[in-house]
């Protein structure tokens, strides 16, 4: 008789445990329950098909109301009601397998002590933990990922630098937010990717730039904030002239000294330079620190590098109303009710692991799956413009 499924099937559940695989993915939901998607959550309910659909609400800006004689009524205001945008939502897979060579070695220590012992058990279990760790972190990522390029550029898009090897490289969702033109050459805050003084626009102007789109946004969204990535944020308090601008705020005797004004303010702490630009520019600034790790081809070696890539386009900075932005569309997953298989959702039900067996290919693996959509609602009111090289 042949009972190696069974093998297989016993020195995985030893590990999970009476609470099996949804026990096991419980248990992380606590560290993995908040999104680092801030203006977005959950749409309530989940969709039947893969069809998103975003609503937005037009409205125009508040006018006086009109003079009128005692017997006449005040014209109706002009409302433009909603617009709605559907579109297909991307699947998003990943999956973590344990193979042969893997368990192998745990199988003939079981053989041979006829029990699955204390050291065994953990090394499964710190596999398994890691794997599925790992998994739940990338669909985290995910989503994360599309908050940050679609505030930041406007679209979705699947960029051959974070997705190489997907299909859908190349397409682009768009939501109607709002593209201001992008600086040309001299009025770019730097001209290169090195961003250092030598390279920077002769006609480049950091913050009369920030103040441009605040008025430029002023009818939809009067009241926002500005969004940009801590890599360009780090390379903006060293513009030659937004240290000018430091320095004679804090020492008006600089007069039209900009060089000595900018030394001097090269010398002026971090947060007190926030503080200052956010005052001049009439608008607070939020710092995104997000990054995926991708894994990319090397020609060369023929191997997979991993590498850390900015989530928020470096390049851009964005407009932004406070509040909501709008919300996490996402397909309910199916499941086909294979009696052999174990199953377990998270986000609240809208990612699926399914854990298969294949004794042909002496495996086991983990599949996870989410079907989901950032989707902004406030896009009339959200703004992107391309600064710098």
């Amino acid at each position: 008789m042949n009972n190696y499924t069974q093998s297989y099937y016993a020195l995985l559940d030893g590990v999970l445990g009476e609470g099996g695989l949804q026990g096991f993915v419980d248990r992380f939901n606590d560290q993995y329950n908040v999104l680092n998607t801030d203006g977005f959550t959950w749409a309530r309910d989940m969709l039947i098909d893969f069809k998103y659909s975003q609503i937005e609400a037009i409205t125009n800006v508040a006018v006086l109301p009109d003079i009128v004689d005692k017997e006449s009524r005040g014209t109706m205001l002009r409302t433009e009601g909603f617009e709605e945008k559907t579109g297909t939502i991307p699947r998003f897979a990943k999956g973590a397998r344990f193979n042969e060579k893997i368990l192998r070695e745990q199988l003939i220590m079981m053989k041979r002590m006829e029990k699955i012992d204390g050291r065994m058990k953990e090394a499964i279990f710190n596999l398994m933990y890691d794997n599925t760790d790992k998994l739940l972190k990338g669909f985290n990522n995910i989503l994360t990922h599309q908050r940050d390029q679609i505030v930041s550029t406007g679209v979705m898009e699947f960029k051959k630098e974070f997705f190489p090897s997907s299909a859908l490289v190349g397409t682009k969702i768009s939501f109607g937010v709002k593209n201001i033109d992008a600086n040309k050459t001299e009025s770019r805050w730097w001209k290169t990717a090195t961003h250092t003084v030598a390279n920077e626009g002769t006609a480049s102007d950091p913050i009369g730039d920030l103040i441009k789109i605040r008025k430029t946004m002023e009818r939809t969204n009067p009241d926002g904030y500005f969004e940009m990535s801590k890599s360009l944020w780090d390379d903006f308090i060293t513009h030659s002239k937004v240290l000018s601008m430091i320095g004679l705020v804090k020492n008006p005797n600089f007069g039209k000294d900009a060089e000595s004004a900018a030394m001097y303010g090269a010398s002026v702490l971090e947060p007190e330079i926030k503080r200052i630009v956010e005052q001049r520019i009439g608008a607070r600034i939020a710092i995104r620190n997000t990054k995926s790790g991708v894994l990319t081809p090397d020609e060369d070696t023929r191997d997979l590098v991993e590498s850390l890539k900015d989530n928020f386009d470096p390049k851009n900075v964005a407009y932004l109303p406070f509040g909501k932005l709008g919300e996490i569309q996402a397909s309910e997953p199916i499941v086909m009710g294979d009696p052999a298989a174990k199953i377990a959702t998270s986000m609240e039900g809208r990612l699926q692991l399914l854990m298969t067996f294949n004794e042909r290919q002496r495996n086991q693996t983990i599949d996870a799956e989410l079907t989901a959509l950032v989707v902004p609602s406030q896009a009339r009111r959200m703004a992107v413009q391309t600064v710098t090289a």
